[in-house]
């Protein structure tokens, strides 16, 4: 087990390393790679306790903390399209490939983050969330795999998708 960005999960497939992987979607997905989405959830804004009371146009005027481009560029689009929606430009301070290092530095002060809804359960002190009531977009966690996979990967695929294991976090 190794925890990779989307764009690492992809090379490993395209280099025959990996046979499965977690990976959080919007991603284009080469035709020989099969999504199995476990969980859907909401974008939150992610930001330090000190700014609670603010309104979200005021919290998206912070500096920002973001995922990278280079590693998650459809993520990375969907955050640009929240700022996009609010009429914000956003000001990135930062940029970290983990939603830990991420909520840490908000929990600090250093800036705002647009984390999927899941990353809330980290429970980082200081850290307060608001949910976006006008956006439709959704992050999915999914499991890829090979289309043309062996036998036991397609019994983990199968055990993995078979039960909503994520229940009361849709």
């Amino acid at each position: 087990m190794k925890q990779l960005t989307n764009s690492e999960i992809l090379n490993a497939f395209e280099n025959d390393r990996l046979d499965v992987g977690f990976c959080r979607l919007p991603l284009t997905v080469p035709d020989d790679l099969e999504p199995h989405v476990l969980l859907e959830e909401e974008y939150l804004l992610a930001f330090s306790g000190e700014h609670t009371g603010a309104d979200i146009k005021d919290l998206l005027s912070l500096p920002v903390v973001i995922f990278p481009r280079e590693k998650a560029a459809e993520m990375h689009e969907d955050i640009m399209a929240i700022f996009s929606h609010y009429s914000v430009t956003p000001k990135i301070l930062y940029e970290a490939t983990e939603q830990l290092t991420l909520l840490g530095m908000v929990s600090t002060g250093l800036g705002i983050a647009i984390i999927p809804e899941s990353a809330r359960y980290s429970n980082l002190p200081g850290v307060s969330y608001l949910s976006f009531p006008d956006i439709a977009l959704r992050s999915r966690l999914a499991l890829l795999s090979q289309k043309k996979s062996d036998k036991i990967v397609q019994n983990f695929v199968g055990n993995a998708t078979k039960e909503d294991l994520f229940s009361g976090r849709t």
